[in-house]
């Protein structure tokens, strides 16, 4: 089912104005994963010939990924004629957001999980209106290529739009690079964002309706290479991933861009290379921990200004180093249980998307390994949700967050045994990422100085409540 990172990109819209349904499935072929499923429109026809392609690619239900930097993203494959599709040989322990597109029709996505049991299930495309006579309903855009030549299959995302419309979020160019945004009323504005395979994004077009068409000229970017060791000797296999941050100016205002997750793999040599990098940017660069958890290492992450488009940049080497465990067990103030399949999840406080997510067992013991000397976010939850079932961090873990409750933060410079307390009751909802910046809260007006926690160890219960509740909780 759709997740509620993919919520963050506008999915949620999507689904509500175009009733998209999916359920889906994967299964394990010789040459990796397997996905597929059925496309059919709103009357219970198959839809054949319709194109199917893989939009991004995620660690899990709550990544947030680039659509265009994993290996399988641009893959894709067009329906039979009983509207059935598959994509094979792809990543495994990955979920694969695909978009459906068909003439005629508004675009549809969903999330494809190969590790659930669920049985193949269908997309449904609903039909597009006529479109209104008022050229102000309409936007028309043609997207072009670093070179110059019509960027077919370019993915444009509405930003915003002036008034706020039921403008479509996002729609896909055909072969000549074109597209046409509707409204269902009267517009004077539409900021748009384009991903495209060979381009990068972090730029924001303001675009005006009517009947003149709008140019979108798209950037080559720049790269960024660097290079991955082991005790002097090149490191191979391991994942490098990076947050690339881009200030631009939309609506007469200067805003960020985020975009999450560029990553790579190193190879033979150690090295790696990050193509299409938004040009005049900072990109935050490390080792991903989850896939030196084993060998217990990590390295120093490292931040870098982007040089202008069709530059390059050689990092300094990342040099592996031991790194350390986190482990600790949850405890209830009411000696009740866990809810059953509670996970517990860390991640890094300037880059959420390099994390870990483990089981806790039922005693409420959880570990990871590979964990950096840095500031880390340390939160729990129940399958399918963002918070625990019937209970919340409690005010007497020391590093907890004073303000929302839903995260202990702090730094990991050694090996950490916590013990975490947990009440009756229910919290907020914490997604990956979305701990406020400490530094833009009053400490006055909420009785601490949180920015504190980021510099101080991570703490769970003072060990002398600690060893109370392990005895005879209270």
């Amino acid at each position: 089912m759709p997740s509620r990172a993919a919520a963050r990109f506008a999915r949620a819209c999507w689904v509500a104005a175009w009733a998209v349904l999916a359920t889906v499935g994967g299964a394990l072929s010789a040459g990796g994963v397997e996905i597929g499923g059925t496309v059919r429109t709103t009357d219970g026809r198959p839809a054949a010939g319709v194109k199917v392609w893989i939009l991004s690619v995620r660690a899990d239900d709550e990544g947030n990924t680039n659509p265009w930097c994993a290996p399988d993203c641009g893959k894709h494959t067009v329906t039979d004629q009983r509207g059935m599709f598959s994509l094979d040989g792809l990543e495994s322990g990955a979920r694969f957001e695909v978009l459906v597109e068909a003439k005629g029709f508004h675009p549809g996505t969903t999330v494809i999980n190969p590790n659930s049991n669920q049985p193949l299930g269908e997309v449904v495309l609903v039909k597009q209106t006529d479109p209104p006579a008022a050229a102000t309903h309409r936007v028309l855009g043609r997207v072009l290529r670093p070179d110059g030549t019509p960027a077919a299959d370019a993915l444009v995302s509405v930003h915003s739009s002036q008034p706020p419309s039921a403008v479509e979020q996002f729609v896909v160019t055909g072969p000549d690079g074109r597209f046409v945004l509707v409204s269902d009323r009267h517009m004077w504005r539409v900021d748009v964002t384009v991903r495209a395979l060979g381009a990068a994004g972090g730029q924001i077009y303001s675009l005006k309706p009517g009947g003149e068409e709008n140019t979108l000229q798209l950037t080559a970017g720049a790269t960024v290479r660097g290079r991955v060791l082991s005790r002097i000797r090149p490191a191979p296999g391991v994942k490098v991933v990076a947050r690339s941050t881009h200030r631009v100016m939309a609506a007469r205002k200067t805003i960020e861009v985020v975009f999450l997750a560029h990553e790579q793999l190193t190879d033979a040599e150690g090295c790696f290379k990050f193509e299409n990098v938004a040009a005049d940017s900072e990109l935050c660069i490390c080792t991903q921990m989850q896939s030196l958890a084993e060998k217990n290492l990590a390295a120093i992450p490292q931040e870098v200004r982007v040089p202008a488009n069709g530059g390059e940049l050689e990092t300094g080497d990342f040099n592996l180093h031991p790194a350390h465990c986190v482990r600790g067990r949850l405890l209830t103030s009411d000696g009740g249980p866990l809810p059953r399949g509670t996970r517990a999840s860390i991640e890094r406080r300037n880059l959420s998307a390099d994390w870990q997510e483990v089981g806790v067992d039922d005693a409420g013991n959880f570990e990871f390994w590979g964990v950096p000397s840095e500031t880390m976010v340390l939160s729990f939850h129940s399958p399918g949700t963002h918070l625990i079932q019937g209970y919340c961090l409690s005010m007497k873990n020391r590093s907890v967050d004073h303000v929302q409750q839903v995260v202990l933060c702090g730094r990991v410079d050694e090996d950490l045994d916590l013990r975490v307390l947990l009440r009756p009751g229910t919290g907020y909802s914490y997604t990956r990422g979305s701990l406020p910046r400490f530094e833009n809260r009053n400490p006055k007006r909420h009785g601490v100085d949180e920015a504190l926690l980021e510099n101080q160890p991570m703490l769970g219960l003072p060990p002398e409540l600690a060893a109370l509740w392990e005895a005879e909780p209270f």
